[in-house]
C-alpha cells in the first residue's frame, strides 16, 4: 500500500476505513476530512472549525487520534482509519 503521484497531480492512496480497503485518487492538497466526506461519502466525520481547534473532525488513525481537517489524505496511504 503506497502512494504514487501521477503527472496530472493526483495521488493514488490505499487505506482501510473501518476495516474496508479503499483505493482512491486524491489531490495532493486534499484533507482527509474532504476525502472522507466528499469523495467517499462517509459523513459521520463532522466539519467544524477547519483549524483543528474544535475537534469535531477527529478520527482514529492507526489507533491514535488525528484531526482530519489538518491531515493530508495523501499521507494516509497504508494506514487504518
Amino acid at each position: 500500500m503506497t502512494s504514487t503521484t501521477t503527472l496530472d497531480e493526483t495521488a493514488l492512496v490505499s487505506f482501510r476505513i473501518n476495516g474496508a480497503l479503499h483505493e482512491i485518487e486524491v489531490s495532493p492538497t486534499a484533507s482527509l476530512l474532504d476525502v472522507l466526506r466528499d469523495q467517499l461519502r462517509l459523513t459521520a466525520t463532522h466539519m467544524g472549525c477547519m483549524t483543528g481547534h474544535c475537534g469535531a473532525c477527529t478520527v482514529m488513525v492507526d489507533g491514535q487520534t488525528a484531526k482530519s481537517c489538518l491531515t493530508l489524505a495523501a499521507a494516509m496511504s497504508g494506514k487504518s482509519i
